[in-house]
């Protein structure tokens, strides 16, 4: 009967998450094996190359953030479902310090340049779904889902919260308590833009 892995793959990437903490991109596959306290030789059996293990990192990671994402955006209420999910975002960075970490390790298409196989297709169509998600959430805010629309989604829920989240993951300092309430009147704020006159407005 064949013996039992020692180390997981999951097991790894929990090293891996915490090595990312704190070295970041200059993390390397020694330094997660050193953590396991196991010989390198164990990581590159479950991984083939720093790209791959880290890669796999930051997929795990977006696709646990994704699950509350997801939901939030799904809310019946386009206005209640872009501030949900607008707040998600700190919400979620404060309580998975490590995730929210390693999910800047890399840009999307940097990643699928870098990784093959599997992990390229999976990393190439992780964000397939909210992209679907906040097409809808445009279409059902503004009666449309043309570029100005999706832009003002973006903004309101993903990018404007992100910048205001990426301060604070790599340093002592904790995330503001009224880090929520900034994004969700943020979010109100720029989708209010395509209800006015001039560009980004509602047709």
């Amino acid at each position: 009967m064949a013996r039992p892995a020692r180390f997981t793959a999951d097991g790894i990437l929990d090293a891996a998450a915490v090595v990312a903490a704190q070295r970041w991109r200059e993390a390397t596959v020694a330094d997660v094996a050193a953590r396991l306290g196991a010989p390198p030789g164990s990581v590159y059996y479950r991984f083939a190359n720093k790209d791959a293990l880290f890669g796999a990192l930051w997929l795990r990671a977006v696709r646990r953030f994704h699950v509350g994402l997801l939901a939030a955006l799904s809310l019946p209420d386009p206005g209640a479902a872009a501030c949900e999910a607008a707040a998600y975002v700190p919400r979620f960075c404060r309580d998975n310090r490590l995730d929210a970490i390693a999910m800047t390790l890399y840009r999307q298409q940097d990643l699928v340049a870098r990784v093959n196989g599997g992990l390229r297709r999976d990393v190439e169509h992780v964000n397939d779904a909210v992209r679907e998600a906040t097409t809808a959430l445009a279409r059902a805010r503004f009666g449309r889902a043309d570029a100005d629309a999706l832009a003002l989604v973006a903004v309101a829920c993903q990018e404007g919260p992100y910048g205001l989240v990426r301060r604070y993951l790599r340093t002592d300092v904790d995330m503001p308590v009224w880090l929520e309430d900034a994004v969700r009147a943020s979010c109100r704020a720029v989708l209010a833009l395509g209800d006015g006159p001039g560009p980004g407005a509602r047709g």
